[in-house]
């Protein structure tokens, strides 16, 4: 008998052996054999456990998509923010070293035009005198900023070298 108990055990081995063999390998479809295990009154909720199982790790396949779809979006969009708040770091820089600048020449400027108007209530013989000694290109702002009528007078006391830089430079 034992040898009968043994032959049938190996016998129901060897067709579970070749079921799962025929199944892994797709020449039983799963599918036919999972809707065959529902119908198998002690094997349903098992199956209907393994089915929501199943329902539910493609539900947050599908959300994991969604949210590395989303996140590279957001990746995307941080980058383009970063590059752009970097071209306006250069703006800003470039817009503060530009005021800088303005503000300099704007001071510088007023300087020239506060020298001016002192050489304008000179006589031009004594403003001659001071503005001799002074770089070419500072004398010619000096004259531009002041009167024409100032201006011609100190500009013809002003020896012929200094006069003659000064005009040529008024082009």
């Amino acid at each position: 008998m034992s040898k009968w108990i043994l032959s049938i055990l190996s016998l129901i081995i060897a067709i579970c052996t070749a079921f799962v063999i025929l199944t892994i390998t797709d020449v039983i479809p799963q599918e036919a054999v999972w809707e065959y295990a529902g119908t198998v009154s002690w094997l349903a909720p098992h199956v209907e456990t393994y089915n929501i199982g199943k329902e539910s790790q493609e539900f947050i396949a599908e959300q994991q998509e969604r949210i590395d779809l989303a996140w590279a979006e957001i990746e995307e969009a941080r980058q383009a923010l970063a590059q752009e708040q970097e071209v306006m770091a250069r703006k800003e820089a470039s817009l503060a070293r530009q005021e800088r600048d303005l503000a300099a020449k704007i001071e510088s400027r007023r300087k020239v035009e506060h020298l001016a108007s002192l050489y304008t209530q000179m006589r031009p013989n004594e403003a001659v005198k001071i503005l001799e000694i002074m770089d070419v290109d500072l004398i010619l702002e000096i004259i531009l900023a002041m009167d024409t009528e100032t201006a011609s007078a100190i500009l013809a006391g002003l020896p012929p070298e200094i006069a003659a830089t000064v005009s040529e430079q008024f082009q």
